[in-house]
């Protein structure tokens, strides 16, 4: 299998990701019909709002759960990033029309909010997020800014780069956002700039940590930013092959991953999503996969599992839980998991769903003899 290992830095950086754009057609049902699987404990008041949809205690008597890969709307084009608030609405950056598109949890399209003009060839805004209030947060790399829109759409906002190379307000390609739950605290992910900013709901700078390199705090083309229940920062640092933790403040708190497509390897993690029970899942966009890690970045799950180690890149594909280049990741507080699968112009969805528990050996469906 070959890596992109082999390409300039400089080559790497330039290529950093911003895909065609493309429109939405919705094309599947509901997670109304999905029945979660619980996600134990409470969260603190920085959680972000997509971990705070309800989980349910467990499945019924004579009921069990099983996990299923769903297509949740396809595209003529890439989509490269999602978003969910604490009503499990889902956002996407339609970048053909210019606007975020918002689907109710029962996958209707609810509303269409403009970004407004901009230049032909301009690069299409990227990442997404929700505040609390119903406040949306759009990274836009093509600008140099973020946008800010009320939940109505009207742009109440645009957080523009300062004339001040290297220092804190300058933005070169902000691809993610993230808002923790408390919503005075928005983390802005650069990749051109490899930094990380803190800013206050106004657009005050009150916080950048981040620089190029391969050292702690470091990055090499960071791709997605998410925070955890206690409002930990987690950046997929794409270039560097892993996944970096952070305390709210930007202290380094550990790194997890890498080079490698092996259990716990990664090469090119382009998504990351924390759950509520600090669980990593990331897509390692070049061995075609999702892998779930532990907090502690022990090898959990993949998804779809590698025939053995070593031909993890031979399983890209269109079924159901395959993926090809995918991107953007979420898990709701439900654990239903939310992937942006790129390559094949989509949006899939692994729902635990609740199960009838089939008959007892020698028993029929009714429990009696059979």
């Amino acid at each position: 299998m070959k890596h992109l290992s082999s390409l300039a830095n400089t080559a790497r950086r330039r290529a950093a990701c911003l895909l065609p754009a493309a429109a939405l057609t919705l094309v599947l049902g509901s997670p109304a019909s999905a029945q979660p699987l619980a996600q134990a404990g409470g969260i603190g008041p920085s959680a972000p709002d997509n971990l705070r949809c309800s989980g349910q205690a467990g499945p019924r008597d004579g009921y069990h759960f099983e996990a299923q890969w769903q297509n949740v709307a396809t595209y003529p084009g890439p989509v490269l990033e999602i978003a969910l608030d604490h009503n499990c609405n889902l956002f996407v950056v339609d970048t053909a029309g210019n606007q975020v598109v918002k689907y109710s949890a029962d996958g209707q399209r609810v509303a269409a909010l403009s970004l407004g003009a901009r230049a032909p060839g301009t690069d299409p805004a990227a990442g997404v997020a929700s505040a609390p209030d119903g406040t949306l947060y759009v990274a836009d790399p093509g600008l140099h800014s973020v946008h800010k829109l009320s939940p109505a759409g009207q742009e109440i906002g645009t957080w523009k780069s300062c004339d001040c190379v290297n220092q804190p307000g300058w933005m070169v390609a902000p691809v993610g956002v993230a808002v923790d739950g408390t919503g005075t605290n928005v983390y802005v992910l650069d990749q051109s700039a490899d930094t990380v900013t803190r800013y206050s709901p106004d657009g005050k700078v009150q916080n950048v940590f981040g620089s190029q390199g391969s050292g702690a705090g470091q990055f090499d083309v960071p791709k997605a930013i998410a925070l955890d229940g206690e409002g930990n920062i987690y950046v997929a640092d794409w270039g560097n092959h892993r996944i970096q933790k952070f305390s709210p403040q930007g202290g380094s708190l550990g790194q997890f991953g890498v080079e490698g497509n092996g259990a716990g390897q990664i090469h090119l993690p382009s998504g990351i999503a924390v759950d509520r029970e600090g669980n990593m899942y990331v897509s390692d966009s070049d061995n075609w996969r999702m892998i779930k890690l532990a907090a502690d970045g022990t090898p959990v799950d993949q998804f779809p599992p590698c025939a053995s180690s070593g031909e993890c890149g031979v399983l890209d594909g269109t079924d159901p839980g395959q993926f090809f280049d995918h991107n953007g990741v979420v898990v709701d507080g439900q654990g239903n998991l939310y992937v942006a699968d790129s390559g094949n112009n989509r949006v899939e969805r692994r729902v635990v769903i609740e199960v009838v528990n089939p008959p007892t050996a020698g028993l029929d469906v009714t429990g009696d003899p059979g």
